[in-house]
């Protein structure tokens, strides 16, 4: 999958005067997010003890197609901090793959905690997802939004994308996701990789920008190739299924 922000031409001196209030969802360029949380040895208990069971039961008509134990499946991949169903409460959502039947696709699972309990939890078949991260509230809603991270490497060619969603009034809000890293370096040498920042001017309707980094195979620093440029997130086809606490939507 290579799908980046599809640009929206307008004039710099609307760039300049917007790039100032753009508050950053994702860089592709850094290993590891600001807002990157660790797992807590609670988590995981809650992951055994409430999530897992939910999974099961969820994936029971499908559970043939899972490969028992690809990369310690069922496995928590993140965690990240935020209030995702009530605003100014603190809670935690936690990504996990359920199972990966093939290469780069897999069950995945998000569960929002509050106070060790799950308050909602959903299911979904999507690109193989290895982290998750907390979003600026991008709408304005008070609510956090979570950022899902995706990636592989296939033929040499190595890809990650970013996938934005919300809980709200039980259901999940898909803004869509976006492109975020691409190197072909193992392909061949020449080729060299190409990341992009991804940056929102919050609002009611949140308005993204896109900034592009470039680098050769034999180098460390990426050089920045682009201003930042509004552009618009790709559709979200994916289809979240509620164990009981949310159900799956688009905004309105």
């Amino acid at each position: 999958m290579k799908t980046i922000c599809l640009t929206v031409l307008f004039f710099s001196t609307h760039l300049t005067n917007n790039a100032q209030a753009l508050l950053p969802i994702y860089d592709g360029s850094l290993p590891s997010q600001p807002t990157r949380t660790r797992v807590l040895r609670s988590d995981e208990t809650v992951f055994r003890q409430q999530i897992l069971p939910a999974a099961r039961r969820a994936w029971r008509a499908r559970q043939s197609e899972c490969t028992d134990g690809w990369e310690g499946e069922p496995a928590i991949r993140g965690v990240a901090a935020g209030s995702f169903t009530k605003p100014k409460t603190t809670q935690r959502a936690l990504l996990y793959n359920y199972c990966t039947p093939a290469h780069a696709y897999a069950f995945n699972g998000v569960a929002i905690l509050e106070s060790g309990r799950v308050v909602a939890h959903i299911t979904y078949q999507s690109d193989w997802q290895n982290d998750i991260t907390t979003a600026p509230d991008v709408n304005q809603n008070g609510l956090s939004e979570i950022v899902l991270v995706a990636g592989t490497t296939n033929q040499g060619t190595t890809w990650a994308t970013v996938t934005l969603i919300e809980f709200e009034e039980n259901q999940v809000r898909k803004f869509g996701f976006v492109q975020v890293f691409s190197d072909s370096c193992g392909y061949s040498m020449s080729e060299g990789g190409e990341s992009w920042k991804i940056s929102v001017k919050p609002g009611a309707s949140p308005t993204f920008y896109s900034q592009t980094f470039k680098r050769g195979c034999r180098q460390r620093r990426w050089r920045r190739a682009s201003a930042p440029t509004e552009c618009q997130l790709a559709e979200d086809s994916t289809e979240y299924l509620s164990t009981g606490r949310a159900s799956s939507g688009s905004p309105s």
